[in-house]
């Protein structure tokens, strides 16, 4: 298990383990063969941007020792909820529109500090940590007029079990946004047996595999299309998939 092996190294930086990987190929999908639960997730996670997980970052990332000290930083932050914002206000004040409501509920699943809720007198944000798993029950259910997901999903051991959590904290005729990584390597280097590295993204995610996603957990696409984020902690832009979907009134 994941936990003893903890003991005896880190596993993001100490050791080097071989994890069976499975292909969707009609939606070109890459992620472990074996659900990893969120005990072991707990355990996987336990020194990510600790000391020596930047230490060993930088034996792939050349540059990581000094771009890393934004990492999380004021600075990215704002810089990234411009860019967040120049793509998602639009839909929202047309949701507003729409809704004809005064104020937006924005919930932010894994959203840390909040830095990338929008900076808008009638949103009303809210922030669930990854950790705290997005329970749903009568008091949650359907509350939430937007729900954001922002490099959140390429984490998780089930993301497609993750996004029907979200979903039902949704409000019917509500948008649901992910962003993920562009990581999904393509099917003739997967065949070539060149696989891309773990670390700590566990998903690989193409187009295709976040239309599929969306589609799995009864949501409405209206936009699914790549673009480039600038994150100051990494060497130039860097190419995402944005999924921005409704969940169905009908349900």
């Amino acid at each position: 298990p994941l936990l003893d092996r903890l003991r005896s190294g880190h596993v993001l930086t100490g050791l080097s383990i071989k994890i069976p990987y499975g292909l969707c190929t009609s939606c070109s999908f890459l992620a472990p063969w074996y659900e990893i639960g969120d005990d072991q997730l707990r355990d996987y996670y336990a020194f990510y941007l600790d000391k020596e997980y930047k230490l060993a970052r930088t034996e792939f990332q050349p540059g990581f020792a000094q771009l890393g000290k934004v990492m999380g930083s004021k600075e990215e932050g704002e810089s990234r909820r411009m860019q967040h914002e120049a793509f998602i206000n639009p839909y929202l004040s047309r949701l507003r529109q729409e809704l004809q409501k005064g104020e937006l509920a924005l919930l932010d699943y894994g959203g840390g500090s909040g830095m990338l809720l929008p900076n808008l007198d009638w949103v009303k944000g809210t922030v669930l940590d990854v950790d705290s798993s997005p329970r749903v029950s009568k008091e949650t259910e359907n509350i939430y007029d937007v729900v954001q997901c922002l490099h959140v999903l390429e984490h998780v051991g089930h993301p497609l079990a993750t996004l029907q959590r979200l979903r039902s904290l949704c409000a019917p005729g509500g948008l649901i946004y992910l962003e993920v990584p562009v990581e999904f390597p393509g099917a003739a280097a997967i065949k070539a047996g060149k696989l891309p590295p773990c670390h700590e993204h566990l998903n690989k995610f193409s187009l295709e595999a976040i239309e599929g996603l969306l589609a799995a957990a009864d949501l409405e696409p209206e936009v699914v299309k790549t673009a480039e984020v600038d994150f100051l902690h990494l060497d130039g832009l860097t190419p995402v998939i944005r999924g921005l979907a409704r969940r169905p009134i009908r349900n």
